[in-house]
């Protein structure tokens, strides 16, 4: 799914969490170097998408330099070794 570019709320797109302060959630920033190419003025040099507490277990923020987009991903399952 792609991701909603407005830090205000979580990136998520079926969440409707809003960022309040750091510390919660987790920031992803990603470094532009056509910022005209994603609808940015030209002194823009990053993207910036926040995941809240709860979707930042499940998933994380996949940037596309190519297409010019970020998509929402779901993390693998960790999985754990019993000795």
């Amino acid at each position: 799914m792609n991701a909603k570019s407005d830090v205000a709320m979580c990136a998520n797109p079926e969440c409707k969490s809003k960022f309040v302060r750091l510390g919660a959630g987790e920031l992803f920033v990603f470094s532009i170097t056509d910022p005209q190419a994603w609808g940015l003025p030209s002194h823009v040099k990053q993207k910036v998408f926040w995941l809240c507490d709860g979707c930042c277990t499940k998933f994380y923020v996949r940037f596309d330099r190519r297409h010019h987009s970020a998509h929402i991903v779901h993390k693998a399952p960790v999985t754990r070794k019993v000795a």
